[in-house]
């Protein structure tokens, strides 16, 4: 049942793309394509979760702001007050500034901005020039004829090794090593590392630095907010209610029933997510700085794929981030400092 699913999916897709169908023929068979799909889909957690992420960044910026730490300063004069929303106001903003630039800034493989296969066999020297052209329409041919429906190439003992070009059946173009296809993005991204569902967008080249950066501060301001919120609900939420109302699914059931007010279970859910916010971005801000240090991507650690990268720390994180790196972290710096690695040729990588 699956198999033919699959392969339903896959006549549709086809069919789309056809040059002969309307517009309306190509819209109504997206639609039946969708009707398809499980509401936890992929595609259906790309579409909604980066919705969640802003609401959440808002509604704790504002009820952090506005009304905790006025509340839980309010002994310290109206000077501290404004410095901490202050602070708390510039954690907020870069934390949609680069999530922004990550969703912006895109990682795709483009063969005119960036090199060919053709560029990479002249740099090579392997073949003359008429040979070129027989080469990549003779690999282009058993690539494609080897490649799975997400844009990779089969498991046959005949599939290149890793550290070459490969063709991607999707775009139908032969693709540099590290480059992957994403079926969300439906591009090639440059060193893709992974997909973000709070950003729609794939991570790599160019928008590494970003979600790095992202990261940082989403994991400092849950942090923040996790510490201001706990003597907040203790001192103010907790002695109007009870303590069973901690728990964030009794506040929201007390709430809908005339129990207890909105806030109270607004604060406690946000709370929660808050802790669960700094275990997960601690988590994803350790494995980026882990792959930016590696010289690797999640997908080569995982995979455990051997990268003879040589250069420095100070090379792989210049690599992510440009010249004056730290500049980042104030301030999106991808139009000044670009990375400083070839994402196509590689040349520093010896395999």
């Amino acid at each position: 049942m699956d198999i033919q699913a699959s392969s339903q999916k896959d006549i549709v897709r086809d069919t789309a793309k056809d040059k002969n169908l309307t517009l309306q023929q190509k819209l109504a068979l997206h639609l039946e394509e969708r009707k398809r799909e499980p509401a936890a889909s992929p595609r259906n957690l790309n579409k909604y979760l980066p919705i969640v992420f802003l609401a959440e960044v808002m509604v704790v910026w504002y009820y952090g702001t506005c009304q905790g730490i006025p509340f839980l300063y309010a002994d310290f004069g109206e000077e501290v007050i404004i410095v901490i929303q202050g602070i708390c106001s510039f954690m907020a903003v870069q934390m949609l500034l680069n999530w922004w630039c990550v969703y912006t800034v895109s990682s795709a493989y483009d063969p005119h901005r960036h090199g060919t296969y053709l560029e990479f066999l002249d740099r090579q020297q392997s073949q003359t020039s008429s040979q070129v052209t027989t080469s990549i329409d003779v690999q282009s041919r058993q690539y494609g004829a080897g490649g799975s429906t997400n844009g990779s190439t089969s498991g046959s003992p005949s599939r290149p090794p890793y550290w070459s070009w490969r063709y991607c059946t999707v775009c139908d173009q032969p693709r540099p090593p590290r480059c992957h296809h994403c079926k969300l993005c439906n591009r090639c991204s440059l060193k893709r590392d992974h997909h973000c569902f709070f950003s729609r967008n794939c991570i790599g080249y160019r928008n590494l630095r970003h979600y790095t950066v992202m990261m940082f501060w989403c994991c400092a301001s849950s942090v923040v907010g996790f510490v201001h919120a706990l003597p907040f609900i203790f001192m103010e939420v907790l002695p109007s209610t009870g303590h069973v109302d901690m728990l964030p699914f009794v506040a929201i059931f007390r709430w809908i029933f005339g129990y207890a007010h909105f806030r109270v279970g607004l604060v406690i859910l946000g709370t929660w997510m808050l802790a669960l916010f700094i275990i997960f971005t601690t988590f994803m801000l350790y494995d980026i700085c882990r792959c930016i240090l590696k010289g690797k991507t999640s997908f080569e650690i995982d995979n455990n794929i051997k990268i003879n990268d040589t250069r420095s720390v100070n090379s792989k994180v210049r690599a992510a981030f440009g010249d004056f790196w730290l500049l980042n972290f104030l301030l999106p710096m991808h139009w000044r400092f670009h990375p400083d690695e070839d994402p196509v040729f590689w040349p520093t990588i010896n395999q």
